[in-house]
């Protein structure tokens, strides 16, 4: 029993019930939970009618017990990892979030879940990776929320019309599908929810959606056709990336969310550029009303030569470009307040960030004394380099800097 706030109770048969206590909202923020220390115990977990969200984002958020009317809220270490005996999870609520990725990693027992069919629960498929319960044939529903689809089928067009969200990573990484029918039910679309559908064609998404989330689609190599409905009010980023073949997007009339103009993909007011389509080439001019451009945005044009950025810009994204092969030319003006181009290196206002050499740049590259981070995919692709010449103030090379690069014998003056 916790100060009053909530109850967790672990019986002899192996059952951990856990509530909210009297009549209060709860926020628990810090300190371990003592069911861990008995997890070899647990059987099946029940979750009460008034335990609405599982994981660290209400403390990330800033939630606080008043904004959340007589529920209870378990976060920071609320988590139930590797209780190898937990056969039963029962939710008895009819909303329950579970805000992290790690919830019931290593819950190996994990066969039966439970809850209203009118519950709406929203849960990353990491967290249930490791599950029996996951990983059985079909679509796996809890309440309204198709949480994952294991079939083969190449057209899944048999999803139930009950569903109201598609979970995230739902049909990741699944290559037999060609073709999906969501049901008019569905509204919002998790992260990553079709990634690494390399197979994936087409997509018919419902006049009822509203929120489209981070990389829905990333990686969806031949999806060449989808039509964003008029009522979607939330896109997230990354969404398309690696969509080499897309090249029928349609935004329809009356969205409030994003535009579509010459092949380029912004909000709907203009201020921040989403993505780019495989179709634009030659030299691609931002503009003037981009503040922001967002991650792998110009990643997936094989024939976009130079890019053109406005003194209007203030935030690039660190993997824009993504390992676009194809970027040559780097234009910048001595007025922009974010970018500079030095020795025809794209860097940061202050020379301090790397972010992109051109592409066909050959010989050797000495990096001027000043910078500290070579971002990803800084010299991706640059196959003409024989060296560059790294200063000692680089302090950080990220992950895919000199991807497609035999950088061992290429970089030098940097351990």
């Amino acid at each position: 029993d916790y100060g009053m706030t909530f109850t967790a109770r672990l019986n002899g048969y192996g059952v951990l019930f856990i509530n909210q206590n009297e009549d209060m909202a709860v926020t628990l923020r810090s300190g371990a939970y003592p069911w861990m220390n008995q997890k070899d115990s647990i059987k099946k977990i029940i979750f009460g009618e008034k335990v609405t969200l599982c994981g660290n984002y209400a403390e990330e958020i800033g939630l606080m017990p008043d904004m959340v009317s007589n529920t209870a809220t378990l976060n920071s270490q609320a988590k139930f990892q590797f209780c190898t005996s937990l056969e039963e999870v029962v939710i008895r609520g009819k909303y329950l979030q579970f805000s992290t990725e790690e919830v019931f990693w290593g819950d190996t027992a994990l066969k039966t879940i439970t809850c209203d069919e009118d519950a709406l629960i929203e849960i990353e498929g990491h967290s249930l990776d490791d599950t029996p319960w996951y990983h059985a044939d079909g679509y796996r529903m809890l309440g309204r929320t198709l949480l994952k689809y294991n079939g083969t089928d190449e057209a899944a067009d048999a999803i139930p019309d009950t569903v109201e969200r598609i979970g995230g990573y739902a049909f990741a990484g699944n290559e037999s599908i060609r073709k999906i029918v969501l049901p008019e039910t569905a509204a919002e679309i998790g992260v990553s929810a079709f990634f690494n559908c390399i197979n994936l064609e087409r997509i018919m998404i419902p006049a009822s959606m509203t929120v489209i989330e981070e990389a829905a689609f990333r990686n969806c190599e031949a999806l060449n056709h989808v039509v964003i409905p008029a009522g979607v009010t939330s896109l997230g980023v990354d969404l398309f990336s690696g969509c080499k073949a897309l090249t029928d997007l349609v935004i329809e009339e009356g969205n409030t969310a994003c535009r579509l103009e010459n092949g380029a993909l912004y909000n709907r007011d203009t201020t921040t550029l989403l993505w780019c389509m495989p179709t634009i080439s030659g030299t691609y001019r931002v503009p003037d009303t981009v503040t922001s451009i967002s991650v792998r945005a110009l990643a997936q044009c094989p024939e976009l030569r130079e890019i053109d950025f406005p003194d209007s810009l203030q935030s690039l994204a660190a993997d824009a470009f993504g390992e676009n092969p194809s970027l040559t030319g780097l234009v910048v003006s001595a007025d922009n307040p974010t970018l500079s181009v030095e020795d025809g290196i794209l860097c940061s206002k202050d020379k301090k960030t790397v972010y992109l050499c051109p592409r066909d740049r050959a010989g050797q590259v000495q990096i001027g004394d000043g910078p500290t981070v070579l971002l990803p995919y800084a010299f991706a692709a640059c196959s003409h380099l024989t060296q560059v010449e790294v200063p000692d103030t680089v302090h950080m090379i990220m992950e895919g800097a000199f991807m497609d690069c035999d950088h061992r014998r290429k970089m030098r003056g940097h351990a």
